[in-house]
């Protein structure tokens, strides 16, 4: 689960946290993010070319970092699940487990 929040945009061009991000990601068998959290896996490749949402004031930062901003509540594409903003997280559980 990868959270949003202000600390996400600092995040982005911190090498260690994409180093230690890359390393927890890769293995996982779900990923989820709230919010702009989605915007840490589109900066991690994770997202690349896929689609996703966002808090909706960062959809064209999220599109910038190489993923199809989708204005959807939830968005679900293989293993990945973002939900759009921080009240969106009672949303995804339930994408998650049907």
């Amino acid at each position: 689960m990868v959270p949003g929040g202000l600390g996400t945009r600092v995040l982005l061009e911190d090498e260690r946290c994409s180093a230690g991000f890359a390393r927890c990601t890769r293995p996982a068998s779900e990923l989820t993010s709230v919010c702009t959290g989605s915007l840490l896996l589109a900066g991690r490749d994770c997202r690349r070319r896929a689609g996703a949402t966002t808090h909706w004031m960062e959809r064209e930062l999220l599109a910038s970092l190489g993923a199809k901003p989708v204005p959807d509540r939830v968005v679900q594409q293989g293993k990945i699940i973002t939900a759009a903003g921080s009240h969106r997280a009672l949303t995804w559980p339930c994408a998650w487990f049907s």
